[in-house]
């Protein structure tokens, strides 16, 4: 009966390798170059393309990404029942289409339906992603014995993490497509330090990290604060690009729809996040983990607030 187990579990891991294999593969063919000229290839040609390598290499690494989580949680896991095999075949489907939603930003990377059909993509993919994860942590009996307890509960909120960061990419494309696009990006960086930090404080954690009032008074203060000066930064962004750039182009440009979308997310990378980061490691530091946190989705909250802007 374990060997039947094993069996399923090693046709599944291997099933889901090959078509994980075969969606990353089919990715190289939407690379195309225009050319601007039918007699020889030049650098511009390639320049006239970028829009398709950008589009390649986030679709790359956003399957790469999700294939090397799908391969740590099946190393600790030693045995699947039906619905852990259906929400592994939903997670596939969705891998499978990345190769058509990346084509439509490839052509058409500014527009807002494009960019939400691929950030509502990978927001499917985190979702039955969460989904196998969660089913096996509410099942001990489904994960090898030398697991961690610590390690499946990292897994948890990294994951969590990730649906967040689905969720405001697709709830900016509306906005920003732009910005949308550039916040996929952060998708590895944000598992990677979240998991690290997880596992750094999660023993000395308290159990009502996130539920206390006063760490719920502290978020609402926070955010009132970062949201008001998030306002004041993009109020004093505008009026200075607008003074500098303002009369090469009209309201109307798409070139300075793109300028101030740009500007608007440097001017929050620039004057607010190194606030924010500041204000988290020195909370971290006195062990004021919850606090700590808060601003890691005070971040988020600045992020909307500087897409919403961008877009009026």
């Amino acid at each position: 009966m374990s060997s039947d187990k094993n069996l399923e579990l090693d046709r599944l891991v291997f099933f889901s390798d090959a078509v994980v294999a075969i969606a990353i593969t089919l990715l190289v063919f939407d690379l195309k170059i225009n050319k601007a000229s039918s007699d020889h290839l030049t650098f511009a040609d390639f320049g006239n393309s970028w829009q398709k390598f950008v589009a390649f290499i986030l679709s790359f690494f956003i399957i790469a990404i999700f294939w090397k989580i799908h391969h740590e949680f099946y190393v600790h896991i030693k045995k699947i029942n039906n619905t852990l095999l259906w929400y592994n075949i939903a997670w596939l489907l969705f891998i499978v289409l990345i190769p058509f939603t990346s084509t439509l930003i490839s052509a058409h990377l500014y527009d807002r339906a494009a960019i939400f059909c691929y950030c509502m993509n990978v927001f499917m993919i985190t979702i039955f992603q969460n989904l196998i994860w969660d089913h096996v942590a509410a099942r001990p009996d489904y994960l090898k014995e030398n697991v961690d307890p610590d390690l499946v509960k990292t897994y948890i909120v990294a994951c969590n993490l990730a649906m967040l960061n689905g969720v405001l990419a697709c709830v900016i494309s509306f906005f920003s497509p732009l910005i949308a696009f550039i916040l996929l990006f952060t998708r590895l960086p944000m598992f990677s330090l979240s998991t690290r930090y997880i596992n750094k404080n999660s023993r000395n954690a308290p159990k009502n990290l996130f539920y206390s009032r006063a760490n719920f008074r502290h978020l609402t203060i926070v955010g009132i604060a970062f949201t008001l000066l998030t306002i004041v930064v993009m109020y004093l962004t505008s009026v200075f690009v607008w003074m500098y750039f303002g009369e090469s182009f009209g309201h109307k440009d798409p070139k300075w729809n793109l300028l101030t979308e740009i500007t608007y997310f440097l001017s929050a990378f620039i004057f607010i996040y190194p606030l924010i980061v500041y204000f988290m490691i020195r909370e971290y530091k006195k062990k004021e983990y919850a606090k700590s946190r808060n601003y890691l989705l005070v971040s988020g909250i600045v992020l909307l607030i500087t897409a919403v802007v961008a877009y009026l």
